[in-house]
Parts: structure tokens; sequence; C-alpha cells
């Protein structure tokens, strides 16, 4: 067994651009075949055969979701667009193919994060997606997500029409930053928006870590002491 692991590692490191780029296309290769052939069959009965065949495709489908061009997904979207269990996947898919973010936004988060890191590995910021000014809110806590993953934007004509909070929080996930604090309430949202306006950030962590530091040490030194 500890032969082929190392055979399998030496043959990993001896591998070039080219010959990585020939396995994912024979890959892609046979994936679309094999999804072809779940695709062409009907959905077994009983729940156990069922999500035997749910599985299969969604393995095939989660691969080549990066190894297949967007051109060549139209069969995965006909492949799973009739499979509850695939509505994450199709909001995705609908995001990615044609910009249409809202059936996404009424996702749970991880199928936003999902997708909004696939749109940024695919198209980076060319890639964003115009958000709607109204937003319920769930949505605003996927329009979040996208938004601190740099793939969405707020809607072009006007602001948000959310709560203040709400835009506020909108806002710092895009990355407005602030030059004073809009609230004073010490809400979370009022200590991020705090720690956004200093001039730099990592310095004020390091200092304010080693002034604990330091206060906390004579304390710890002194109950030491009475222990012993």
């Amino acid at each position: 067994m500890g032969h082929f692991a190392a055979a399998g590692v030496r043959e990993a490191l001896l591998d070039t651009p080219a010959s990585l780029a020939r396995s994912a296309h024979q890959l892609r290769v046979n994936f679309l075949s094999r999804l072809s052939s779940l695709a062409a069959v009907a959905v077994p009965d009983g729940p156990t055969r069922r999500r035997w065949h749910v599985n299969r495709i969604r393995f095939l489908t989660n691969r080549l979701l990066y190894l297949a061009p967007i051109s060549e997904w139209g069969l995965i979207s006909e492949a799973i667009s009739d499979l509850p269990e695939f509505a994450d996947t199709n909001a995705l898919l609908r995001l990615l193919r044609s910009g249409d973010v809202s059936t996404l936004l009424n996702m749970p988060g991880p199928a936003v994060t999902a997708a909004a890191s696939l749109l940024h590995q695919i198209e980076g910021p060319r890639g964003q997606v115009e958000l709607p000014s109204n937003l319920t809110f769930p949505q605003i806590h996927s329009a979040s997500i996208l938004l601190l993953f740099g793939v969405a934007r707020g809607p072009v004509e006007g602001a948000f029409q959310t709560s203040e909070s709400a835009r506020d929080f909108l806002a710092f996930c895009s990355g407005q930053s602030r030059a004073v604090r809009s609230r004073n309430d010490f809400t979370y949202l009022d200590e991020i928006q705090s720690a956004e306006i200093i001039p730099n950030h990592d310095d004020f962590v390091e200092e304010r870590l080693e002034r604990d530091f330091f206060r906390l040490k004579p304390a710890t030194v002194a109950a030491a002491n009475q222990d012993g």
C-alpha cells in the first residue's frame, strides 16, 4: 500500500501543466458521459435507491462545475432541473449562466457562499451582479455574502430599500468605509464600523493585544504567588 502511495506522489510531482490539463479534459469527458447516462434514465422508486441515484448525480455535477466550461453546463442543468434535491445548484446555475440572482438570494448561507466563491474564481470583479433594491431579512444575509466576495453591487439607481442599519451593514460588506461612526449604540455594527475607520487596523489590534497582555501579567503573577 505504501509503495502505491509513494508512486502516486512521485507521479503527481512529475506532472506538467500540459499533462494535468489532459487529465482534467479526460475527466471532464468521462463525467459528462456518465451524467448523460444517468439523466437518460428515470429516477428510481424508493427512498434508498433515489438517494443513491441523486448522490451519483451530485458527485458528477459538483466536479463538472469546475471541470466543464459554462458552455457545457446545459447538460448539468437538464440533468438536475426536475430534482428538488438540487434547488441550490439550480439557483447557482441560473446566476452563473444568466446573472439571475433572485432565486439564490432565498437560499441558505452555504449555497450562497459556494456560488459567490465559484463566481469569483470564474469571473472575478467582472462578474458583479446587480442586487435588487428591495430585500427581505433573509435576502439581506445572502446579499451580504455576495458583497463580501466582491461579486455583487447595489442597485444602480437609488439605494437599498431597507432599514438604516441594514443599509449600513450592506455598505460595510461592499467595502464602503466610513470616516466617522454612523451610530453610537455599541451594537455589533457599531463595533465593526469603529474598527473600519482605524487608520491601521493591524497595528491597532497588535498594540491592543500587547497592552492587554502586560495589563494582565501582574495580576497573573500575583495570583500565582497567592497559590504558592
